[in-house]
């Protein structure tokens, strides 16, 4: 993995996960407390380092400092969502 830190930019309606210019997560939101985790990239020269996994965990600690639900509508997201059986609390059911 890259030494470029994970930069988080917050702006009133979503917001994006960085790290370098070669991995990105991006939301909308919070509407009613609920943030639509909708796109995760990875540039094919990064793929496989874990990079993806590593946004995942920058949103999951957003999320937790927020106290957002998430809508995953981004399907790695949604399936990390499913992976980890402790972090359905942090999903919107709705």
């Amino acid at each position: 993995m890259g030494k470029d830190p994970i930069s988080v930019e917050l702006i009133e309606n979503g917001g994006t996960i960085r790290i370098g210019n070669y991995a990105e997560l991006q939301f909308s939101g919070p509407v009613e407390g609920v943030i639509d985790a909708h796109h995760t990239v990875v540039a094919p020269s990064h793929r496989g380092q874990g990079l993806a996994g590593v946004l995942f965990d920058a949103l999951v600690n957003v999320v937790e400092k927020k106290g957002w639900k998430v809508k995953p509508s981004c399907s790695y997201i949604d399936k990390q969502f499913a992976r980890y059986s402790e972090l359905t609390r942090l999903v919107n059911k709705g």
